[in-house]
């Protein structure tokens, strides 16, 4: 299976709802604790990360500011219940590839995964392709 994804949000539920959602085109790991996960993702280097932009010790915003000056390259997309222009702005500046505002249509949040993993929804057979 192509890709292995870290989502980081303090709400286990949409980490679950994010597993589900991913099932069958990529390894999705969770983590609750964002204090942890900088340390995870440097050591790991998952393909692509979906953090979530309020969490209780380090906001989604500073986890993102900080894998970025770690040399982390790949792809981010943020999490939000929230996001205004200005918002938008200073997460796509500080290295988020894509954000999307909860409550999120999943088909929305597995189409943008399938974009930046490249990853082309298969035939029936198969659960899925990587684009070349």
């Amino acid at each position: 299976m192509p890709g292995k994804v870290f989502v980081v949000d303090d709400d286990h539920l949409i980490i679950e709802v994010i597993t589900q959602a991913l099932s069958g085109i990529c390894a999705v790991t969770g983590i609750l604790d964002s204090a942890k996960a900088a340390e995870r993702i440097k050591a790991e280097n998952p393909d692509m990360l979906i953090l979530d932009f309020s969490m209780p010790q380090i906001s989604g915003l500073e986890l993102l500011e900080q894998v970025r000056r770690d040399g982390y390259k790949n792809p981010v997309l943020m999490l939000t219940s929230n996001c205004d222009m200005e918002l938008a702005s200073k997460l796509l500046a500080s290295g988020a590839s894509e954000f999307v505002t909860k409550p999120f249509e999943v088909a929305v949040l597995r189409r943008i995964v399938e974009d930046k993993l490249h990853i082309v929804p298969a035939a029936p057979d198969t659960p899925w392709t990587v684009k070349e």
